[in-house]
């Protein structure tokens, strides 16, 4: 797992979203990028096994940011916390692409529930695919997100509806080309 790698996906998301007009610093000093970086580190350092200091470093972005994303967690694709503020993400949460995730939400477990496919056990959700989750939503795994997601505020998403789907408060639609263009760069 290289920080390096991971930070440069990082920064080529969050710039999609910043000025043109100083965009290097507008980017490494946007609270967003300075959360990530925090997480980044806890997690590679994590990831070789080093005991204790990747749950010091994670109480560093719980006291700056009151962020709680767990350092055992895998974040691969670039992340993008345009208002780092009472996030939670868990230890089992997976995302292989680009994610975006605003203020106050959740994505974590569903009292314990696993799913058992293939490639193993499932506890959290799991994003193959890019995903923006909207203010105040709550994702409870164990689901796979197997297309593109878009999670509107203040929804609470227990099941996965299947390829590129828009999820709203208490319903699910495909995505449309809003979406796609806004958020996915399609």
């Amino acid at each position: 797992m290289n920080i390096i790698e991971l930070l440069k996906n990082d920064y080529r998301l969050v710039s999609k979203f910043k000025p043109k007009k100083f965009a290097f610093f507008r980017v490494v000093l946007s609270p967003s990028f300075i959360c990530t970086s925090i997480f980044r580190l806890s997690m590679v350092l994590n990831y070789y096994k080093i005991p204790l200091i990747p749950r010091l470093i994670w109480w560093i972005n719980f006291l700056v940011f009151k962020v709680d994303i767990d350092q055992r967690c895998r974040l691969l694709g670039g992340i993008y916390f345009p208002h780092p503020f009472s996030i939670v993400i868990g230890e089992h949460v997976r995302a292989n692409a680009s994610i975006k995730v605003m203020q106050g939400s959740t994505l974590g477990g569903n009292l314990g529930r696993t799913l058992e496919l293939e490639s193993g056990l499932i506890h959290q959700p799991v994003f193959l695919f890019p995903a923006f989750i909207g203010v105040n939503s709550v994702i409870l795994g164990p689901l796979v997100f197997s297309g593109k997601v878009f999670v509107a505020s203040n929804s609470t998403v227990t099941k996965a509806r299947g390829e590129g789907v828009y999820y709203g408060l208490n319903n699910y639609s495909e995505l449309k080309e809003d979406h796609l263009k806004e958020l996915f760069d399609v």
